[in-house]
């Protein structure tokens, strides 16, 4: 990325910062993912506090890398894709960097070139070379800029400021002459700055030297102006304002194409389920034509089975919003095809690899039983439900696995719990509850109160009760997904729960931590071992010697029932088993421990085995 020796003469004398970066692509995707300066003027090392020798050839994240993720980063991708210039005003207090900068940044080559100014050096005012020159330069470089300087009453209190400079463009705007404003209160001058709130603004800033920026609206002359203030030293105060009317009404344009994006890819209206009442918010964070990556689905898998999901897929742009849409699709063809929710996101997450999407995706999936009171969760790198059940609320203890598109190997485990009739669940994702600094531990727990202390059943009540509470970081910097539902089913008596489960091999440890939550939840923990051994022989047999899937069902009575379906009808049969025999012993240990067993015949085909414990 080669520029002239002219041009950089013309950049080395200039008194504001300038610097070139190339871009640092991925050899696999060409994606950028670093740049390397390759120029930076004296002006600018000095601002930046160190040497240009400790600059030039080093990447910005090992230079800055406090600053990674505060948005700089991808603005300089953005302009070098988009090749549109872009300006931020950005303050940092860092180890690596500190000061209060205001930046244009343009495309050159393959990366680009900024101009850049601390906003803290204006102190110099006008009464110094090293100053004039630097005003002289502010007078260019903003559309509007004023130098305030703070005046103060016998008891140190600010009262006033005077105009100590003020560009041609901050002139006009007042209707007055550059000589005219200059060394005049701003209470004579700009008598508004009291009824708009700046006169607070300016003097908030000069005494604890937090910069302010905000966009004022004229509705009377129709315009929209940006100012941005900033502590230039003892009692100095820099303002710079510009008219950004245009580019308001361009982001609100652009800001209604993608919040139609976003609405086509979220469901249009969720499916109605005997017995549960559901409820959705989006809350988008994104700006201009970005596209937030959370979704929530709710799908009908039979008439008295629904998968529920809510996901977050890494990033804010038209790459995210496609993965969004594919892993959903993908989410809503598992379910559909009878996969557990284990393996609904066991095969999500190989299509992310098959199909090359090089993104990242958090996801929560469970498939829920109204009828039944319970479901079967599976987390894939996200933070887990809420659930409400008369007074106790918490988040569900459940088994965790990596986020999709981690690695191709990634294994996923459901846990299922009871959803009793009457009890309330949330899902949401992590821009409720978490922030850069707002710990997630914090976030869960003030939602948690919030669900506890919604005086409602109503999924949609209990959720404007959640929106309105302070849970999570103010203000938010992430989009957030929250989806409430509510069981009003009238569940078994006595309580029966079944799962179907795909004739491989695989299936026998899933049916086995199905039964384990199953009877925790129920508190018959004594009976544990001896259901899971025996369960263990009757599903091993079934999908050893049948071809298609098989349903175990759990009954809690004066004792406990655990029944095995297959397709075939041939009935099992005690065998002998000799002493080197490494089979044949199932039924013979059945008949050891349980209380009862026997095999029935089944109207639509096929058989069950059963036992019980009591």
């Amino acid at each position: 990325m080669p520029a002239p020796a002219e041009w950089l003469a013309a950049l080395d004398a200039d008194p504001q910062g300038w610097a070139l970066a190339e871009a640092i692509r991925c050899p696999e995707s060409s994606e950028i993912v670093d740049f390397e300066v390759r120029y930076m003027n004296e002006a600018g090392a000095e601002i930046a506090g160190r040497p240009r020798e400790e600059l030039i050839g080093r990447r910005y994240r090992d230079l800055w890398p406090e600053t990674v993720h505060d948005g700089t980063l991808p603005l300089y991708r953005a302009v070098v894709e988009t090749r549109q210039p872009a300006t931020r005003t950005v303050y940092y207090d860092k180890t690596s960097i500190a000061g209060h900068f205001d930046m244009w940044i343009g495309p050159h080559g393959d990366g680009f070139l900024v101009r850049f100014v601390d906003l803290r050096r204006v102190t110099m005012a006008p009464r110094s070379s090293g100053g004039a020159r630097l005003l002289d330069v502010l007078n260019a470089m903003f559309d509007g800029f004023t130098l305030l300087r703070a005046v103060r009453d016998g008891d140190g209190r600010i009262i006033d400021f005077v105009c100590e400079h003020v560009n041609a463009a901050g002139a006009a705007v007042t209707g007055h002459t550059v000589e005219d404003l200059i060394g005049r209160p701003l209470s004579v001058i700009d008598s508004a700055s009291w009824e708009n709130g700046l006169f607070e603004r300016y003097r908030a800033v000069t005494e604890t030297g937090v910069p302010w920026r905000n966009e004022l609206s004229f509705p009377a002359v129709g315009q929209v102006w940006e100012i941005k203030v900033g502590r230039a030293g003892a009692d100095f105060v820099a303002v710079s304002f510009r008219d950004i009317t245009e580019q308001v009404e361009q982001r609100r344009q652009v800001a209604s194409v993608a919040a139609a994006l976003q609405r086509a890819l979220l469901p249009s209206d969720l499916p109605h389920v005997p017995g549960l009442r559901h409820a959705a918010r989006y809350l988008p964070w994104t700006q201009g034509l970005e596209v937030g990556g959370d979704w929530y689905d709710v799908i009908a898998i039979a008439d008295d089975v629904v998968g529920v999901v809510i996901g977050d897929v890494a990033g804010h742009n038209s790459a995210a919003a496609a993965a969004m849409g594919q892993v959903r699709n993908a989410l809503r063809a598992y379910a559909s095809e009878g996969h557990d929710p284990a393996g609904v996101l066991h095969h999500a997450n190989q299509l992310l690899f098959d199909m090359h999407l090089e993104t990242l995706a958090t996801c929560c999936y469970l498939e829920l039983h109204p009828a039944e009171g319970t479901a079967t969760a599976v987390l894939a790198g996200h933070p887990p439900p809420m659930l409400r059940i008369g007074e106790s609320t918490g988040a569900i203890a459940l088994r965790r696995g990596p986020p999709l598109g981690v690695t191709r190997d990634a294994t996923y485990h459901g846990t299922t719990f009871l959803v009793p009739s009457g009890s309330a669940l949330l899902l949401y994702t992590d821009g409720l509850v978490e922030g850069s600094r707002h710990p997630i531990d914090r976030g869960m727990a003030e939602l948690r109160d919030a669900v506890a202390a919604a005086p409602h059943a109503d999924p949609e009540r209990i959720l404007d009760h959640v929106l309105a509470a302070r849970v999570g970081p103010r203000p938010r910097s992430d989009d957030v997904a929250i989806l409430c539902l509510t069981n009003d089913a009238v569940t078994a008596d006595p309580p029966t729960v079944r799962r179907r489960f795909r004739g491989e091999a695989l299936s026998a440890s899933t049916a086995r931590r199905f039964t384990s939550d199953i009877l925790e939840a129920w508190e018959l923990t004594p009976l544990l071992d001896d259901a899971l051994l025996l369960l263990g022989e009757l599903i091993t047999n079934a999908i050893q010697h049948t071809v298609g899937d098989v349903v175990v069902e759990l009954r809690r009575d004066k004792s406990l029932r655990v029944a095995v379906s297959d397709p075939s009808e041939r009935p099992p049969a005690p065998r002998f088993a000799g002493p080197e025999s490494e089979d044949g012993r199932g039924l013979l240990i059945v008949e050891r421990l349980a209380c009862g067993w026997g095999t029935e015949t089944l109207a639509t085909g096929g058989k069950t085995v059963w036992f019980e414990l009591s």
